[in-house]
């Protein structure tokens, strides 16, 4: 029994000090919550902030008097000049647009110089009828579908345009060239002529010409105006147009094609140098100008030239229909030939008299002083059939007695392209 009490009253004291050893660890488990730790730092308290000294007033002094009155003229100059502009631009549009609702529009187009790609254009002598200042033609003495493609667009698209006009001069060009620009005007004539088709069959537009008993109107005039000079490319261009008229002392035809070259062969023998050439295909090497002429290569230069005559006279027999004079052409070829009688060639004798009459409908169908690349004055022409009139006014004058007083000439500049890099190959083809 008294070892059973000794056991208890120790179990009594061990639970009495695990109690104590609890309520002193979460006394200190208080008071360390309670208490600040060493690692805080006490905030830090705001400055009282203080008035920023005020700055002194700036002296009044003639460099500061001078320097805002510059400022002052400054802002007034660019204020002038953006007003003036921006008036400039609303007359100009209105004024466009009051000519356009009481004007009749005719659109302008100049087309002056060679026509050849200026990529791959440099030497002027080598592609065209007559010589010229190689820097007039650096400036703006070159056509090509490139530069004028835009503003054939612009005119072309214009709803009220009463004709389109082409204000040529233009000695030809390169054959290519030439045969694109032709090209590209038909189409675009064909375009403008479905569009004014497809307008005017309109239900609305047909109800008020039923009412108003009004005819309808025509697609715009595609018209050619000559200058100074149109032949050869100038002219393959200008057979696209619906008329082509030009002044009294214009220079036009020039119906043909033309490749010049030079043999150096003989001068290379007499210095001794020798050209060699290994090719693979007998016609590779062609008319080599260090070589003397062969008849194989003559007779397939020959054959290209006529596949492009072909494709010239095409075009002009297309553009301008029953207005050639055939007979009056091959006459006057005659004229010219006999000239040249005591020559006794065959061509001088058949075209004198009494030969002529016999071989004048041979000479019509060959298009003898048509497409024998004959260039013929403005009179000559009209009585050939090449033009449909000679003016002797001048540009604005003539259009005025051709679509009325009331009319709105609206020029469209072609773009230029100056990138004349590319040097062009040996013996270029070109329309003469």
């Amino acid at each position: 029994m008294r070892k059973r009490e000794t056991d208890r009253q120790a179990n009594m004291r061990r639970c009495l000090v695990a109690l104590a050893c609890l309520t002193t660890a979460s006394g200190l488990r208080r008071a360390a919550r309670a208490l600040p730790t060493m690692a805080e730092k006490p905030p830090k308290k705001d400055k009282p902030l203080t008035p920023s000294p005020k700055e002194p007033p700036r002296a009044l002094s003639l460099r500061n008097l001078l320097g805002d009155a510059q400022l002052l003229i400054q802002i007034v100059k660019w204020s002038l000049v953006l007003g003036i502009g921006l008036v400039r631009a609303g007359s100009m549009l209105l004024g466009e647009a009051m000519m356009r609702s009481f004007y009749r529009t005719v659109v302008v187009i100049e087309l002056r110089g060679v026509i050849a790609d200026d990529r791959g254009f440099m030497n002027m002598c080598h592609w065209c009828l007559y010589n010229a200042d190689n820097a007039d033609i650096q400036d703006d003495g070159l056509v090509s579908v490139r530069r004028v493609e835009r503003a054939l667009d612009r005119a072309f698209s214009i709803r009220k345009a009463k004709a389109v006009v082409l204000r040529i001069a233009s000695p030809g060009g390169t054959a290519s060239e030439s045969a694109l620009l032709h090209a590209r005007l038909k189409s675009l004539k064909n375009r403008a002529a479905r569009r004014h088709q497809s307008r005017i069959n309109r239900v609305h537009r047909r109800f008020l010409r039923f009412i108003t008993r009004m005819k309808p109107s025509s697609p715009p005039e595609v018209l050619a105006y000559v200058d100074e000079l149109c032949t050869s490319g100038g002219y393959f261009a200008a057979s696209a147009a619906d008329s082509i008229i030009a002044s009294p002392c214009a220079l036009v035809g020039s119906i043909g094609v033309i490749q010049r070259g030079f043999g150096f062969h003989r001068a290379l023998r007499k210095d001794g140098v020798e050209r060699r050439i290994l090719a693979a295909g007998d016609a590779k090497a062609g008319l080599d100008p260090y070589l003397p002429k062969t008849r194989p290569g003559v007779a397939r230069e020959k054959a290209i030239l006529k596949e492009l005559h072909d494709r010239f006279v095409t075009a002009v027999k297309e553009g301008r229909g029953d207005r050639l004079q055939y007979y009056a052409a091959a006459d006057l070829a005659a004229e010219a030939q006999c000239t040249s009688w005591p020559s006794l060639s065959p061509a001088a004798l058949a075209a004198c008299w009494p030969n002529r009459i016999v071989t004048r409908h041979r000479r019509a169908q060959r298009g003898a002083g048509l497409f024998d690349g004959s260039v013929h004055g403005a009179l000559t022409a009209l009585k050939l059939g090449l033009v449909d009139d000679v003016v002797e006014e001048t540009f604005p004058e003539a259009m005025k007695q051709r679509y009325g007083r009331r009319i709105f000439l609206k020029r469209l500049t072609p773009g230029r392209d100056l990138r004349l890099l590319v040097r062009p190959p040996a013996g270029p083809t070109q329309w003469r």
